[in-house]
């Protein structure tokens, strides 16, 4: 049952365990479909009406779009964010006790902090240094072969393990790097300076080094699961697989779009920090965003105003993707009844009359009469009344620029632990979706 999609997926993901790798794979998807590199000052009508461009904004935020020249019925966008919960090193990043180096962690976003125990753990990031030339740089590492793990105790020491899984991430959830010697050569600093010398041909130093983003991520790489390769189990399936998907029917539209007199801009745009509040220079309350959507209003039309701008965007669509929970069969009673989501089945369109999710009744009308026209199988999500439900970043684009928007996503299970599963033939599911959203000429 695997295809194509779900293959390119897997290798998406295995390329990209860090936001930082995210982007770089990104980039090498837009320039395969032929896409050009803009800054964001540079759009404008000079581009080449249905030519495919991408920028960068603060090294994690991308935002790639298919020049329009008609913003009469709006713009259509989907957003999704290529961070996930992980553990990462604080910047004094060990500590030492009974003979053994421990790295020293803090949780980013929302784990489940027991799927991180006795599992093989990869150090990957990013680390800033000084040249020999004394010019900063910066440069990717990963631990390859060399992994971490988080050993948990026995049952024989905490007996109520299986019945109060609570961790304590300041003193428990914390890796073993190394034994711990006098002469210091198993430190983390000496390790880091041999691998990043290693790793680009520079002598680094242990002093040379200024800082740091490293995560500890599952050395597992994503791959098939079930029989007949129903499934896919990997790290950072939320949101992973909506990034490649949203940006793969982006490529694949502009490969095939035959370009009109008269053609709406059309954008994905890749936030970052979405698991900790999106408040940030790459997250999607940053300034990049309206700054964004002007320029592809004014790419469009000789004269731009703020009022046509405003009109513009209120006519527009916005669909946040991000995953969706599906119905898990060991725990049917968390779901509501009347809204099981299953594997396989389809697109979730996700609804909270709280706005949890930005659905509007204008937002579901258009994503179920685009699903009805493209033939693409869709779900309809509401939570369960006794519980809360998760947010994205919809409610704050569909405040923050005045756009109906529309949470959607595909079914998942595990989501937040540090590995996640979905179904294979999903994939495909989605990439139709926004294939179909980029080229409907009935949307906005």
């Amino acid at each position: 049952m695997a295809n194509k999609s779900a293959q390119a997926l897997i290798e998406f993901i295995n390329a990209s365990p860090t936001p930082y790798k995210t982007i770089d794979s990104l980039k090498s998807m837009l320039k395969n479909a032929g896409a050009k590199e803009v800054k964001l000052s540079e759009i404008n009508k000079d581009l080449t009406t249905g030519g495919l461009y991408y920028t960068t904004y603060g090294d994690l935020c991308l935002a790639a779009f298919i020049k329009g020249n008609d913003i009469s019925d709006g713009i259509g966008i989907g957003a999704a964010h290529i961070d996930h919960p992980v553990l990462k090193l604080k910047p004094h990043p060990t500590k030492a006790s009974n003979g053994i180096e421990r790295l020293s962690v803090e949780v980013y976003g929302s784990t489940i902090n027991h799927t991180w125990m006795d599992r093989p753990l990869k150090l990957t990031g990013r680390v800033s240094f000084l040249t020999k030339d004394g010019q900063t740089t910066f440069a990717d590492i990963d631990s390859g072969n060399h992994t971490v793990v988080i050993p948990s105790a026995a049952l024989h020491v905490v007996r109520d393990v299986n019945d109060n899984a609570k961790f304590s991430i300041q003193n428990e959830l914390l890796p073993f790097f190394s034994l711990s010697g006098k002469d210091n050569d198993n430190d983390f600093i000496s390790w880091l300076s041999v691998k990043l010398s290693e790793q680009t041909g520079n002598n680094v130093s242990r002093e040379d080094i200024l800082s740091f983003d490293i995560s500890l991520v599952d050395a597992m790489p994503a791959a098939f699961s079930g029989i007949n390769d129903e499934f896919i189990s990997a790290t950072g399936l939320d949101d992973l697989a909506m990034t490649f998907t949203l940006f793969r029917g982006l490529c694949e539209t502009a490969e095939k779009k035959t370009v009109s007199s008269s053609q709406k801009p059309v954008a994905a745009i890749a936030f970052n920090h979405e698991e900790c509040g999106s408040q940030s220079i790459t997250g999607a309350k940053s300034a990049f965003t309206k700054a964004f959507v002007s320029s592809l209003c004014k790419a469009a039309c000789e004269e731009v105003s703020d009022a046509l701008i405003a009109e513009t965007m209120e006519k527009s669509i916005i669909y946040s993707c991000d995953m969706a929970h599906a119905t898990h069969p060991s725990y049917e009673g968390k779901s509501d009844s009347e809204h099981k989501i299953l594997h396989g089945k389809g697109l979730v369109l996700k609804t909270s009359h709280n706005q949890s999710y930005s659905t509007s009744l204008t937002g579901s009308s258009k994503f179920i009469a685009l699903c009805k026209r493209a033939a693409v199988p869709y779900q309809l999500y509401a939570g369960h009344s006794d519980t809360r439900t998760g947010t994205t970043i919809g409610p704050m684009l569909c405040a923050d620029l005045g756009t109906t928007t529309v949470d959607i996503g595909i079914p998942m299970l595990a989501m937040h632990s540090a590995r996640e599963f979905c179904a294979s033939i999903d994939i495909e599911i989605a990439i139709n979706f926004f294939n179909a959203f980029f080229t409907d000429k009935k949307e906005g």
